[in-house]
């Protein structure tokens, strides 16, 4: 399976128009699932025609009511929808790279705390298609 992964800071990350702040690491995994199958006269290497993402987000979260319902709202509505879209940015000086993830469906959520520190929020989204693009 071919696979890319970027992992970037300081990326603004939107779930289905609700912003999501505060993320400390955003990973963006794009599988192109290659596979190669064995057959009758040799082996065929064969590409999947809709490859997807998945994202990883990494936050501390603020402890703002508003907000961080927000965002589990957010998340929930994905599976009840069955799935929406999410997008991921990340602005430099020269240009800002875009992921945008469509049919995206939460696959994994976890929380962490230790004393002193802020909490830590973790949401994994896969993603049916996906498109990505400078601007």
């Amino acid at each position: 399976m071919a696979t890319n992964t970027k992992t970037l800071y300081d990326a603004t990350f939107i779930i289905d128009g609700v912003p999501v702040d505060w993320n400390t690491e955003v990973e963006v995994t794009i599988s192109h699932d290659a596979d190669t199958v064995q057959t009758d006269s040799g082996n065929i290497t064969t590409n999947n025609r809709s490859p997807g993402a998945s994202f990883s987000i990494t936050r501390h979260t603020r402890f703002e009511t508003d907000k961080e319902n927000a965002i589990i709202d957010a998340v929930t509505q994905l599976s009840y929808k069955n799935g929406g879209v999410v997008t991921f940015m990340v602005t430099e000086p020269n240009g800002t790279f875009v992921v945008n993830g469509y049919g995206t469906i939460p696959d994994e959520r976890s929380w962490s705390h230790s004393t002193g520190e802020l909490m830590e929020n973790s949401i994994d989204l896969v993603s049916e298609s996906y498109e990505e693009y400078f601007l």
